[in-house]
């Protein structure tokens, strides 16, 4: 992952005009190109176990000869894994 903070020192401004080349001011024809502003490299872990959720709904009813008597009802869930 890279992160490019706009806000620290050294972040250039895209000239006016604006370049006609689909890859901004990335787009050199030398195959290298600085970036602009100062860069973050993280690591991300590729054997990270996905999160996940529990969904459950519960449902009581009854009816009495033709009358419905009023029912019961619950929703509920839970997370798993979450990311800390």
């Amino acid at each position: 992952m890279i992160t490019i903070n706009p806000g620290d020192s050294g972040f250039t401004t895209i000239p006016a005009p604006p370049p006609t080349n689909n890859f901004g001011p990335l787009g050199g024809s030398s195959g290298t190109a600085l970036l602009p502003g100062l860069i973050n490299i993280r690591h991300i872990n590729e054997h990270i176990k996905n999160a996940y959720a529990h969904f459950w709904t519960l449902r009581f009813s009854m009816k009495f000869g033709t009358a419905r008597l009023p029912s019961l009802e619950y929703s509920g869930s839970a997370g798993r894994g979450l990311y800390t």
